[in-house]
């Protein structure tokens, strides 16, 4: 893993309360909601789509808030009943590049939260992945970036 300072930046959010049980149950759509609001808003996309985790942890059904988050570069005059725009500020972080299987996560997070305690860092209430090449759930052509927050 290694040290990252993300820059600030516009986002169109989706916001919700799920757990990681349901998660997979409304993603596609979620997610397919937020590009037409980008397309129906005259916004243009900066960026691959993000999940920022709030107050997530490895308990599978307890709930915590989940931003379905593409960077943008504009933000003028967009109204939405779903979406919200908002600037998520600069974000220290962990990275880590999972190449493949997303149904393999729940195993990559083990061995990454392992590391960051065994060195003694304390995480924060916040993760994003990165989407950065996706082909399906299964695909061994998915690029998804880890981010751990970190103090």
């Amino acid at each position: 893993m290694e040290t990252k300072l993300i820059p600030s930046k516009n986002y169109l959010c989706y916001t919700t309360q799920t757990t990681l049980n349901k998660l997979q149950e409304f993603a596609d759509k979620a997610v397919d909601g937020v590009y037409e609001a980008v397309a129906k808003g005259g916004l243009k996309a900066s960026g691959p789509m993000e999940f920022i985790y709030l107050n997530c942890s490895n308990d599978r059904d307890k709930e915590f808030t989940l931003e379905i988050a593409l960077p943008i570069e504009n933000s003028t005059n967009f109204n939405s009943e779903n979406h919200r725009i908002k600037k998520f500020e600069d974000f220290k972080c962990l990275s880590h590049t999972h190449n493949g299987d997303l149904l393999n996560l729940p195993g990559i997070y083990q061995r990454l939260f392992e590391e960051v305690f065994k060195n003694g860092i304390k995480p924060t209430n916040q993760i994003r992945e990165i989407y950065k090449s996706f082909s399906g759930m299964e695909s061994n052509d998915n690029i998804t970036e880890i981010q751990i927050g970190i103090n």
